[in-house]
């Protein structure tokens, strides 16, 4: 008898580790291929993380871990189909209906023209359906298929976006994005994820204090260094276009060799594509 638990015991530790095995590969995973198939790996990576180190639910992290890992390599990952779970059939026919409405999106274009939301989605998808299979935590559940369904709203609404132009200022002689910029962009991560990920169009901007050629350098260096913390927010590079306009855009005229402040500054726009 003491044997046989021993047994049991070494094989759930054995399952466990070889679960926490993939869960730990995708938590260190970099992501490439797609703006969709990034985001997806991202989305993957973040549930099973969720379900190994908070539900201790080994098995569907590894699951998820494993779809985390493929999308990670670029690869498409699909959303779960229903015979892959054990569902109430009463549920079915809701899990249906919602598996073609997704999918009738994605192959419709979505992964390319709003491929963040679009692979939010899928996963909120998997989590309803894994969700709803265990069935004793209501929230869970009702958590994933809400914001399944409003995330839905997004791939399925083509907004008509802008064009709307956010603005981030600069110290003298500076190219550091600083906090109060740093706002503004997370301003400009909403509006580009309201939109679809239109188009995002960056320039660099100085004042007429320094050489033209210094000046145009300064201004490039500050769109540069808006574009990478707009990627470190989740704006996928692909729709980000930066050009540089040194001192030739004056937002405040002014002489030569004059500091202003709103001169200093980088403009960033959002757009339909």
């Amino acid at each position: 008898m003491v044997k046989s638990k021993l047994v049991g015991a070494i094989a759930i530790l054995s399952l466990t580790a070889a679960c926490t095995a993939a869960v730990e590969d995708v938590r260190d995973s970099s992501p490439k291929g797609t703006d969709f198939t990034a985001a997806l790996a991202k989305e993957y990576r973040d549930l099973a993380i969720f379900e190994a180190d908070e539900m201790y639910d080994y098995s569907d992290a590894e699951l998820f871990a494993e779809k985390g890992l493929t999308a990670a390599q670029g690869t498409m990952v699909m959303p779960s189909s229903l015979d892959q779970w054990a569902l109430d059939p009463a549920f079915v026919p809701e899990a249906q209906e919602a598996r073609a409405m997704l999918m009738k999106a994605l192959d419709g274009g979505a992964r390319e023209n709003n491929p963040v939301n679009a692979a939010r989605a899928q996963v909120k998808f998997d989590c309803w359906l894994e969700q709803s299979e265990e069935d004793f935590q209501d929230s869970h559940i009702a958590a994933c298929r809400d914001e399944f369904f409003k995330l839905m709203e997004k791939v399925e609404k083509k907004e008509e976006c802008g064009p709307v132009t956010y603005i981030c200022f600069f110290g003298h002689d500076s190219d550091v994005v600083d906090l109060e910029c740093q706002e503004t962009l997370t301003l400009v991560d909403e509006e580009r994820q309201a939109c679809g990920d239109p188009a995002v169009a960056i320039e660099g901007h100085t004042d007429t204090s320094g050489s033209p050629a210094y000046n145009m350098g300064l201004s490039l260096r500050r769109a540069d260094n808006a574009t990478a913390e707009l990627i470190k927010l989740g704006v996928p590079r692909g729709i980000i276009s930066a050009t540089a306009k040194g001192e030739k855009a004056l937002r405040v005229p002014t002489g030569d060799n004059v500091r202003e402040r709103e001169n200093r500054r980088v403009e960033i726009t959002v757009k339909q594509r």
